[in-house]
């Protein structure tokens, strides 16, 4: 009655109902949750050739070098009537790391999301038949390139358990952009404080060329991960 409880019992079942209540009403706790998604890539180039000139009055054979021949080391041997060997070896290693942090305060019970981006111009280009001709007509769409996640926590003592559904994306530079997306969704349950691994991919690949004169390999790799972690704001 008006936002009172009237109770007639026994002492006994008082102090029990109390301590039931206690149990009951009590403020949701404030949490801080953090997601990490983080895209490393690295690759390798190792290239081998031989190029120069052999031969003698009668016929000579001739290989002139790679246009990367400049870089790299190179080993050189000649003599006297004009034959010359030269060795070619260039060896490079790219690598290209990315990182994103998101952090965002909620209630346990309650859900949330947040999202960061932007608006990407895609150049087209559409044919009209009319009657007078074929036009051609240049337009320009925007497409969203958003990263952010959802997550609806649920607590339960010093127990987390999340559905969660992060979401990363980037756009590749070039005359058309590329659009890179990686999603996740699914539920997890740790430790308030723990960093807890949602999601991950983890590629590889080696490729080897050959031809008369050289060789060449490639490596890669790639690693993509989603780390979420969730503290109780006291």
């Amino acid at each position: 009655m008006n936002n009172q409880l009237i109770l007639k019992t026994t002492p006994t079942s008082l102090a029990e109902i109390k301590q039931l209540l206690s149990t009951i009403d009590r403020p949701l706790r404030r949490l801080l949750i953090s997601v990490q998604q983080g895209n490393e890539l690295s690759e390798s180039n190792q290239n081998s050739s031989v190029s120069g000139s052999v031969g003698s009055d009668n016929a000579r054979i001739t290989r002139q070098p790679d246009r990367e021949s400049n870089r790299g080391l190179v080993i050189e041997s000649g003599d006297s009537t004009g034959n010359v060997i030269q060795f070619n070896s260039r060896n490079t290693q790219t690598s290209q790391n990315q990182n994103n942090t998101y952090t965002l305060q909620t209630l346990e019970g309650k859900p949330a999301y947040i999202q960061t981006g932007q608006s990407v111009p895609v150049p087209s280009q559409n044919t009209v038949i009319t009657r007078n001709g074929v036009i051609l007509q240049n337009t320009t769409e925007y497409a969203s390139a958003s990263s952010g996640f959802y997550v609806l926590p649920r607590v339960n003592g010093n127990t987390v358990t999340l559905q969660v559904a992060p979401r990363l994306s980037s756009v590749s530079q070039g005359r058309m952009p590329e659009f890179n997306v990686q999603n996740v969704e699914t539920t997890v349950s740790g430790q308030l404080g723990d960093w807890m691994q949602i999601g991950g991919l983890n590629q590889s690949g080696q490729g080897d060329s050959s031809r008369i004169s050289g060789a060449g390999q490639q490596m890669f790799t790639e690693q993509h991960s989603v780390l979420i972690k969730v503290e109780e704001i006291r």
